[in-house]
């Protein structure tokens, strides 16, 4: 039984993985006709209910012991990671490609093994410093291109860094909460909280009804897309892989998502990769899953 339960999280977050990278397509084919704040506003509220619902369906535990599992701590959380880090994700997008931001989320890896450094006494080797010297000429290449110039591509770009940071530190909670509330209240209660933390961002930034055009209803078509593949489906299944897959596996394996996914950008929405760019993809995909396989050899 354990055994099953192993496989079902291993394959959860290969589906997880591919099904987020899809998402940063339809996310951001969304809020290049929206904004950011909407449409992470709405997708979190929708995500978030949709996944509460899940939970009650499955009932996997009394709502009374899971209600009794929201704590401030929770709520800061949920604030942070589904709500500040998904806007900046959001806006991320507004100044670089989905393409670019699929791959660029896969240096994951090297910043949990240096807040394991930094907070947990871990200790490194040359190896890893050499792979990782290896993944940000990678980065480098695919954000740039080989032409260094410093543009709002390479904004968008930095900031990413900074929320896959975010997302990393939240590891460990993320994990304690999944396994107190169960997987789909986790990451819906979590989720709505989020939504409403950016709620006064959306009524401050803008007055815009997001309604008035052809253009903005094709907008919400691809947040409707984005809630389904990336705000339910795969955070569900990325809550419940974090009860039976190990964080470091769950880190290595999310790598795949934009091998499956790119090719999609790249042949339906025309996000194509120059060849500089497309290395520097493979290189991060590939040194991401190494550098994780290597530590655990350690």
């Amino acid at each position: 039984m354990g055994q099953e339960r192993f496989v079902a999280g291993v394959v959860a977050v290969l589906l997880a993985s591919m099904l987020s990278s899809v998402g940063w397509i339809f996310e951001g084919e969304a809020i290049a006709r929206l904004a950011p704040a909407p449409v992470v506003c709405f997708s979190s509220l929708l995500g978030g209910a949709c996944l509460l619902g899940f939970g009650f369906l499955a009932n996997n535990k009394p709502i009374r012991a899971v209600l009794s599992a929201i704590t401030l701590s929770f709520v800061l959380f949920s604030v942070i990671r589904s709500g500040a880090v998904s806007l900046l994700f959001g806006y991320c997008l507004t100044l670089t490609s989905s393409t670019k931001t699929m791959f660029l989320t896969k240096i994951e890896p090297y910043i949990v093994l240096l807040i394991q450094i930094l907070f947990y006494g871990h200790r490194t080797t040359r190896a890893h410093l050499a792979l990782l010297a290896v993944h940000l000429v990678g980065a480098v290449l695919l954000s740039t291109g080989g032409t260094l110039a410093f543009t709002m591509d390479t904004w968008g770009d930095l900031l990413i860094l900074v929320a896959v940071a975010a997302n990393a530190a939240l590891y460990a909670p993320s994990q304690r909460y999944a396994q107190e509330m169960g997987a789909l209240y986790a990451s819906g209660i979590s989720q709505l909280v989020g939504g409403l933390s950016v709620l006064p961002v959306l009524m401050l930034s803008s007055q815009a009804p997001y309604l008035g055009t052809q253009e903005h209803l094709v907008g919400w078509y691809y947040a409707l897309s984005a809630v389904a593949v990336f705000y339910v489906l795969s955070t569900a299944l990325w809550f419940f892989s974090l009860k039976e897959v190990p964080a470091w596996l769950a880190s290595a394996l999310r790598c795949v998502g934009p091998v499956i996914a790119a090719p999609i950008a790249w042949f339906v929405f025309d996000e194509e990769l120059s060849t500089l760019q497309l290395i520097g993809a493979l290189t991060v995909v590939g040194t991401s899953l190494w550098m994780v396989v290597l530590e655990r050899r350690q």
